[in-house]
């Protein structure tokens, strides 16, 4: 039920295979539509490499899951290398067509995802539950550290985060991010707890 970007290889108002409608409806009901196309305008046979790239920019992380060994099934893996960006892939069946492409990206140096657990670890460099108070200073990020200090001084709910006029939005995401990390619980009432880890804070 998180917020979803949809990039558009048309305009932004241009739904393509129109069978996709209910699901363009959806996307934009709890998120947005982004194209590099102005509105109205069909595809164009460079919009898909264009979507690509703005995959890859908007993605702090490039998980490619299913591919083939083609220049089209890879097209945002290869992107995502020329801007510099993270890429991963999940690996598959030796026999599997759709596995050419991410087994070929593996052999030639893309990181290994078996799991949720080794995305995390390659987007934050630690795996949930191991940062300590220790490394807390130096291992998570200013926004995340300041948001989990002021969980541990007593705005322990969303309520109370958003009341100083914080974006509702991103301190959602931050408090996910902490769960994810394992640095926060739910506690009662769905109030956020600082784990154990952090106790001699």
């Amino acid at each position: 039920d998180g917020p979803t970007i949809t990039a558009m290889v048309g305009g932004v108002d241009v739904v393509a295979p129109v069978s996709r409608a209910g699901l363009y409806g959806r996307v934009i009901a709890g998120g947005c539509a982004i194209s590099a196309t102005p509105c109205g305008i069909a595809q164009r046979p460079w919009s898909t490499l264009v979507r690509g790239r703005i995959l890859a920019a908007l993605a702090a992380l490039t998980i490619v899951v299913e591919a083939e060994e083609t220049p089209r099934d890879l097209r945002v893996a290869h992107c995502a290398l020329e801007l510099g960006r993270p890429l991963a892939a999940i690996p598959g069946r030796v026999t599997s067509p759709a596995s050419r492409g991410t087994n070929a990206l593996l052999a030639q140096g893309a990181h290994l995802v078996r799991g949720p657990v080794d995305a995390l670890d390659l987007l934050y460099g630690v795996r949930p539950g191991e940062l300590d108070a220790a490394s807390l200073p130096s291992r998570l990020r200013g926004d995340l550290r300041a948001l989990l200090e002021r969980v541990g001084d007593g705005a322990d709910t969303a309520g109370k985060l958003t009341r100083a006029g914080e974006d509702p939005g991103q301190t959602l995401l931050g408090l996910a991010e902490l769960e994810l990390m394992g640095l926060l619980g739910r506690g009662d009432g769905g109030r956020y707890l600082p784990r154990q880890s952090l106790a001699g804070r």
